[in-house]
């Protein structure tokens, strides 16, 4: 039987959240589950809409109130990007 995967794309997926939101994460334990694939896309228009509630990125406009929103606008301000990206994982 061949084996049964899961494929998750999303921002939640980007590696970088590992580096400014630490191991004990649920957005890091979530991610480390899954083995990622491709190069990714740009995805600053994702994690406002999902952070911040937001259709556009407005930097200046965003509250930041927690350590998600606090990295999202210093990680944007630094000009870095902030990615989509596609993993899988095995399932049963």
């Amino acid at each position: 039987m061949d084996p049964v995967v899961a494929t998750c794309t999303s921002w939640l997926l980007d590696p970088w959240w590992g580096e400014v939101l630490g191991e004990g994460s649920n957005i890091v334990r979530f991610q480390r589950r899954f083995s990622l694939v491709g190069r990714g896309v740009p995805g600053e228009g994702d994690v406002f809409r999902f952070v911040f509630g937001m259709p556009e990125v407005d930097v200046a406009a965003v509250p930041r109130g927690t350590r998600l929103e606090r990295a999202v606008v210093e990680r944007l301000e630094s000009g870095g990007v902030l990615w989509v990206r596609t993993g899988w994982v095995r399932l049963g």
